[in-house]
């Protein structure tokens, strides 16, 4: 993973990763010729995140924080780029029927050994000092209302969690980040910071699997040099992948272990946008963009189609799809048009792999079909929409790869972006992958006598319930037209590579784009609130600078990330949670801040 310079070793008890990692080629030229390289998006918004936060949290007692999104983050001093991987000494063991317990009490300091990870990988960063964070507002940060999808809509079966427009405080005190007992293997990392970071994850994940019952969490935290040492990743393994069933052991999550992202697929079709549109130092379009921000798509597609959605939707921008302006829906009403009609309900709904058959036709379609929320642009106005990301995938793959018959997305991606990022593990997903994580859903969430009905009738997660056991969740299978909007899996040494890449720590030709991702452009679903591209920029009271955030979320897994560029430093996280753990990056970010000077 790290090159010729890595090295690892285990501890007793410590599984050693999956032979072939690696699948490089799996979506560049067998994907992209099959055209399975496209699929739809699970739907949470970046705002959503909050409803997780909001369950049982009690307002930090700020009373002074002041917005810093411009300052520097400290240089680097030296250290060598290299590698290690630590295990931990005995099994994560399993939750099969949590019980009880919130998930955003302020935690105990559990033993030592509830907090220790499998495993943690730790990279250092070449010891370079990243680049001013750019966070110009170059958009209308105006007042918002935030407009949700209606529960009502019967055929659109993956509507997500409703968006909320406030983000309520982590719980955390300082006192959470000077406990005393640090696990062994936390212990065993150079630095105090690293190990009193790494205590704070494993709090946090340990709060997680006990009360939400998540079988397997993967963490990554880029931190920032400090006192002398270098830039650091570092990523730490809890729990399983795979749970037992039966005489068959379960297998635990490794660096090894593939996840679906859902939505934080948003994150690389945002970037597309911010490597085809080069920007100047004012804002305006570059003269070697391929496109524009401002461009409508009606200057990308063929005219029949512009015609047919009409000319409203086809003046929809490029940047209005890319921070959830164009008042697009969540999901078309055609979204399971691919599968045959069902003779009984005389509805699209007799397969279980819709996603896998919804074509561009029908996304053209499904636009056409599709009432907007608001005008386009409509200032204070926002709505998460899976069908806008959708459309900018397709629409963007088209430019930058003409003339085939779909929009190659995942060929695209693999080819610009995750190639040159050393992103070898982020691709479209596959469901026969041997080193895929099994998804988890409460069983309370499944229709009773009617488990494959659950990716139809139930809702994304379900309320937190005493002896609510967790059961197996249907793939994901994003690999059509949606892709764009929610269709890769990925690594936690990918998605902490693309962290550290994100914050500047990773020279390279997307530094500019990266950057661009992260400027305000536009209004958000609050004042405390603002669009980059596909990034949620969040000023909150309980946290003092500005942070990016985005999440996803699938039937049996859920993800989330957050950077804080004027500190140098984010986290990350892949999970097969049947629950919300977006909690544990936020409060692990809110948690490390003290800790940096």
């Amino acid at each position: 993973m790290f090159g010729p310079a890595s090295f690892s070793w285990f501890g007793p008890g410590a599984a050693e990763p999956r032979p072939g990692r690696r699948r490089a080629g799996r979506y560049r030229s067998g994907m992209s010729s099959t055209r399975r390289d496209r699929g739809t998006s699970p739907g949470i918004a970046t705002g959503r995140f909050v409803a997780a936060l909001a369950c049982g949290l009690a307002l930090l007692n700020v009373t002074s924080c002041s917005s810093d999104p411009v300052a520097t983050p400290p240089p680097a001093t030296g250290g060598s780029s290299g590698s290690s991987a630590l295990a931990a000494p005995g099994g994560s063991g399993r939750l099969l029927d949590p019980t009880g317990g919130s998930a955003h009490d302020e935690p105990a300091d559990p033993s030592g050994a509830s907090l220790e990870p499998s495993r943690i990988t730790r990279t250092e960063l070449p010891a370079t000092t990243p680049p001013p964070p750019t966070t110009a507002d170059r958009g209308a940060g105006t007042a918002t209302t935030s407009v949700t999808t209606s529960p009502a809509a019967p055929t659109t079966t993956s509507a997500a969690l409703p968006a909320t427009t406030s983000a309520a405080p982590p719980t955390t005190t300082t006192a959470s980040t000077t406990t005393t007992t640090v696990p062994p293997i936390c212990a065993s990392l150079p630095t105090t910071l690293e190990q009193r970071a790494c205590r704070i994850v494993g709090q946090r994940v340990h709060d997680d699997r006990t009360t939400q019952g998540t079988p397997g969490v993967v963490v990554g935290v880029v931190l920032p040099p400090v006192g002398g040492a270098a830039a650091v990743r570092l990523e730490l393994h809890y729990g399983e992948a795979v749970l037992a069933a039966g005489s068959t052991p379960g297998t635990p999550a490794t660096d090894a272990t593939h996840w679906e992202m859902g939505s934080e697929t948003k994150l690389f079709t945002g970037l597309l946008l911010a490597w085809l549109a080069p920007t100047t130092a004012g804002g305006s379009c570059a003269p070697t963009a391929r496109v524009c921000l401002t461009d409508p798509i009606s200057r990308f597609l063929p005219a029949d189609v512009v015609a047919a959605i009409g000319p409203q939707k086809a003046a929809i921008t490029l940047l209005q799809l890319a921070t959830h302006t164009s008042g697009l829906p969540d999901d078309p009403p055609n979204l399971h048009d691919g599968c045959p009609l069902d003779p009984i309900t005389k509805r699209h709904e007799a397969c279980t792999n819709w996603r896998q058959l919804y074509t561009e036709d029908l996304l053209w379609q499904g636009v056409q079909q599709s009432t907007l929320a608001f005008t386009p642009g409509e200032a204070g106005r926002w709505l998460y929409s899976d069908t806008g990301f959708a459309v900018l995938g397709a629409v963007l793959a088209d430019v930058a790869d003409p003339g085939q018959p779909s929009p190659p997305y995942a060929g695209v991606v693999a080819t610009n972006l995750t190639g040159p990022l050393g992103l070898t593990d982020t691709g479209p997903e596959v469901d026969t992958d041997p080193l895929l994580a099994m998804g988890y859903q409460y069983a309370s969430s499944v229709a009773a006598g009617s488990p494959s009905a659950a990716p139809r009738t139930a809702p994304r997660t379900a309320p937190r319930t005493a002896g609510n056991t967790i059961v197996t969740a249907p793939r994901w299978n994003n690999t059509n037209a949606f892709i764009g909007g929610g269709g890769f899996t990925t690594d936690i040494g990918d998605m902490t590579r693309f962290v550290a890449a994100t914050l500047g720590y990773e020279a390279g030709p997307l530094a500019s784009a990266l950057a661009e991702t992260l400027v305000s452009r536009t209004n958000g679903a609050s004042a405390s609130m603002t669009m980059g591209l596909a990034w949620q920029l969040q000023t909150e009271p309980w946290f003092p600078t500005t942070y990016a955030f985005k999440n996803g979320g699938t039937y049996g897994f859920k993800s989330a990330t957050v950077v804080v560029p004027a500190k140098g430093y984010g986290v990350t996280m892949l999970s097969n949670s049947p629950g919300a753990p977006d909690p544990v990056v936020t409060q692990t970010m809110h948690d490390i801040l003290p800790l940096l000077g």
